[in-house]
């Protein structure tokens, strides 16, 4: 470009007949410096292009760094508890079916790794119920050794009606209730705690509901 405006005198002076010189370098002044400012308007643009493809990359690369750390801590809670849901499958259904306190004891145990290992809440309670009557069919609590547990007041409408939250810990006055993901059975459960317990939770969440999933399965296979 710069060798175009040095070149531009010799090569019009001579050649343009009919327009005076000055014009004639005016002009083609006027069309290189237009082309000139062409080419970085073009280029500014590709420039603004590259940096938006850098900033969406680096908001990529920050996404997928973001899920690859959740991933790990998700993979560090499965592991940690991995010996623990273990014990609830195969160690717990180890005991007689067909007996009465054997099969209490399944859910007191249950119950009890729930509420004082992962919730670390004072108490807790498994509610089985009956969709369609509203009945209770079932009910096991566990309170820790400092805690006298008093009538709990929530009522299976409530519990059911709980279905509506979308959320993974659904809220009922100061208690929180986790029930099971299966919408199909006649017979739901779900779990009970207390509200004070919510804000420790953090990934301990997934584990409770694993644990109320799997007293679901339980109470079909030793209810049933």
């Amino acid at each position: 470009m710069f060798l175009v405006i040095l070149a531009e005198p010799h090569v019009i002076t001579g050649h343009v007949l009919s327009v005076p010189e000055a014009y004639a370098e005016s002009a083609a002044s006027l069309l290189v410096f237009g082309a000139a400012y062409g080419v970085y308007l073009v280029h500014r643009r590709e420039v603004r292009r590259r940096e938006a493809r850098l900033r969406a990359l680096e908001q990529e690369a920050q996404v997928s760094h973001e899920k690859l750390v959740d991933a790990f801590a998700y993979i560090g809670v499965v592991n940690r508890r991995l010996p623990l849901l273990q014990k609830l499958t195969s160690g717990l259904l180890a005991g007689e079916k067909g007996n009465h306190h054997a099969r209490k004891d399944v859910f007191a145990r249950l119950l009890a790794v729930a509420v004082t290992s992962v919730a670390k809440a004072d108490w807790g309670m498994f509610r089985f119920i009956d969709r369609t009557s509203g009945q209770t069919l079932k009910e096991f609590t566990h309170a820790a050794r400092h805690f006298v547990l008093l009538k709990t007041n929530v009522s299976n409408k409530d519990l059911i009606a709980s279905w509506a939250q979308q959320r993974n810990i659904r809220v009922i006055g100061e208690l929180c209730v986790i029930p099971t993901t299966d919408q199909e059975m006649p017979t739901q459960g779900y779990l009970v705690f207390p509200k004070t317990a919510d804000a420790r939770l953090g990934d301990e969440v997934s584990v409770l509901q694993a644990i109320v999933d799997q007293a679901q399965l339980l109470y079909k296979y030793l209810y049933s």
